[in-house]
């Protein structure tokens, strides 16, 4: 026992200093260094430079749900706002109005095979250096800077796609950007934050596979995601610089150096859809960001339909990308003779507003809420294209898909979908009427539609919507600069032997 004696005396003494130091602080209150609040009023600059709708109807809810907080929000890009309300909300449209809206015609479309993957990476860099080009060249990236040296941005929000010369922009201006997401994460965004990238079972969206994959499709995947990722570095990376320097200088780094500096990403997923996989703490999943919870009233003229479909409803849409008149007169035929055998009625979001022997139960419509219709009790089923939004939007309303993809994330989010029993994935060029039949019939039953309903209370089950995570992880960037959730192994290659001495 002795010799415990000068451990309990050591004990004694640290007892009654913490007491005499609790009893120095006033009212007995011990003050504890929190981080700093958000700064009163931060200048937040979004630049978006991908003249896609699409897009960007993901990243606006962000900017304007930013405003509402009191922060002073300036964006560019090609959708200003047409009424705008807010004081501290301002636009900065660029003046050249590109638009990729209604731009794939079906009659483009190829079977998808192996090749079909290359392809598309090489459509989707001449896609970037264009907008990098039309950007660069407007006349709001300098007024954006002359802006930044009178009043400076506190941060920038920005879309990681296909180019990053925007990201030179940035660097002159010398602040933390956060990157934005509206699709799946590409195969060259995960090195910038070090979130691991495992081809075996996490699917880059150029492959179009689930987690579950053949050794085949394994194969595919790692030589697709490798390779897309060294073409990026090729076609897109050295174009951008070279645009940079002839814009700035050849003080500007490399676009590859600038994206290792990224505070965060906010990425339009969540693993409901997209699996669950391993992320480093920077990638924030904001899946549904866009759906307006209360949603918005109905035209009446379709609020009727909906309500007085007896046998229910199903939605046929593919979205403002893809223009559903260029497909095939024999194609349309094979949706016009399945439609006429069913006993639902069918609205289909259509560019013209006639179509030869239309059945009487289709109702075409150039325009619709897609939101609205699929979160209304009737409605059955929905055939779209595999859009992220409109994949999203049937989640959160607990409705079954039948997903006739084209390009980008279509077949990925499609053979999700199809993998946790919610829809059936129909190649075009696989478009018969037993195939639609059949698809239709399936996602009728009470299994199917069961799935459905208890996948939208998982998707809905979080610790806070998607708006305020991503309004969160905006504010707590701003207030400590993203440092402590940023990877070191970002910095680190197979090559960097020395950085292991």
């Amino acid at each position: 026992m002795d010799e415990l004696h000068p451990m309990v005396l050591a004990l004694e003494n640290s007892l009654k200093a913490v007491r005499t130091n609790v009893e120095d602080i006033p009212n007995g209150i011990i003050n504890v260094q929190l981080p700093e609040e958000v700064k009163v009023d931060p200048q937040i600059l979004g630049l978006f430079i991908h003249p896609g709708r699409s897009h960007y109807v993901v990243f606006n809810p962000l900017m304007k749900g930013l405003a509402a907080k009191g922060h002073n929000v300036t964006v560019v890009s090609y959708f200003p706002e047409k009424e705008n309300s807010v004081p501290n909300y301002k636009d900065l449209p660029f003046e050249n109005q590109l638009d990729l809206t209604e731009s794939f015609n079906i009659s483009r479309y190829t079977p998808m095979d192996y090749w079909s993957h290359w392809r598309e990476a090489f459509e989707l860099a001449a896609w970037g250096k264009i907008a990098c080009k039309e950007a660069l060249a407007s006349k709001v990236i300098d007024q954006i800077l002359a802006i930044h040296q009178s009043d400076p941005f506190d941060i920038v929000i920005t879309e990681f796609f296909d180019t990053d010369c925007h990201l030179g922009v940035i660097y002159k201006m010398g602040v933390p950007f956060i990157g934005l997401s509206s699709c799946a994460l590409m195969p060259w965004h995960t090195d910038r934050i070090a979130t691991p990238s495992t081809p075996s079972f996490i699917a880059s969206e150029f492959v179009g596979f689930t987690e579950k994959m053949s050794y085949y499709e394994r194969f595919v995947s790692f030589t697709v995601t490798i390779g897309v990722k060294y073409l990026y570095r090729i076609l897109v990376e050295r174009s951008d610089n070279l645009m940079l320097y002839e814009k700035f200088g050849h003080g500007i780094p490399d676009v590859n150096e600038i994206a290792l500096n990224t505070s965060l990403i906010l990425v339009n997923q969540h693993f409901t859809l997209h699996q669950a996989r391993p992320q480093s703490p920077n990638l924030i999943e904001i899946g549904g960001i866009h759906i307006n919870e209360n949603g918005k009233k109905l035209p009446s003229d379709i609020q009727k339909i909906l309500d007085t479909a007896q046998n229910g409803v199903i939605l046929m849409s593919w979205g403002s990308m893809v223009n559903a008149s260029t497909m095939s007169p024999e194609i349309r035929q094979v949706f016009l003779d399945v439609f006429q055998t069913l006993n639902q009625t069918i609205i289909w979001k259509y560019e013209t507003e006639f179509i030869p022997n239309k059945p009487k139960n289709v109702i075409l419509k150039k325009w619709i809420q897609q939101r609205d219709i699929l979160c209304h009790p009737n409605v059955k089923i929905f055939i779209n294209h595999g859009g992220m939004l409109g994949t999203t939007e049937s989640i959160y309303c607990g409705v079954p898909v039948i997903t006739i993809p084209f390009y980008g994330d279509q077949p990925l989010n499609g053979a999700a979908m199809e993998y946790r029993g919610i829809g059936v994935k129909i190649n075009y060029d696989e478009i018969s009427r037993e195939s639609i039949m059949g698809a239709i019939r399936k996602l009728l039953t009470d299994e199917v539609q069961s799935r459905a309903d208890s996948m939208s209370k998982v998707f809905k089950d979080r610790p806070m919507q998607a708006l305020d995570t991503a309004i969160y992880w905006t504010e707590y960037v701003i207030r400590t600069k993203g440092e402590f959730i940023r990877s070191y192994a970002r910095h680190m290659t197979c090559t960097n032997i020395e950085k292991y001495k």
